[in-house]
């Protein structure tokens, strides 16, 4: 069962969030626990990436340049979690 955090109570980042519950074209609201946002994913503790894995969270497309994934580098496989950049 999911929890219903708009914000993920997360130790390491500050701004993991669902991006579900916003305005979408034709009167529609895009879906819960599908897609989140987040800032500093290499911060999160171990308790972080396990919560992350409870929430069903399998994909991270990660959007930082080359040089940003070098400087601030994060593990998620050991999770189940498969990071694309």
């Amino acid at each position: 069962m999911k929890n219903c955090y708009k914000r993920l109570p997360l130790e390491g980042a500050y701004n993991l969030r669902d991006l579900g519950g916003y305005p979408a074209s034709g009167g529609k609201m895009t879906q819960y626990h599908v897609f989140y946002r987040s800032d500093c994913l290499h911060r999160l503790s171990e308790a972080d990436w396990s919560l992350l894995q409870q929430m069903g969270i399998k994909t991270i497309i990660d959007l930082r340049s080359s040089d940003e994934q070098e400087m601030q580098p994060y593990c998620c496989e050991p999770y189940g979690i498969t990071r694309y950049s």
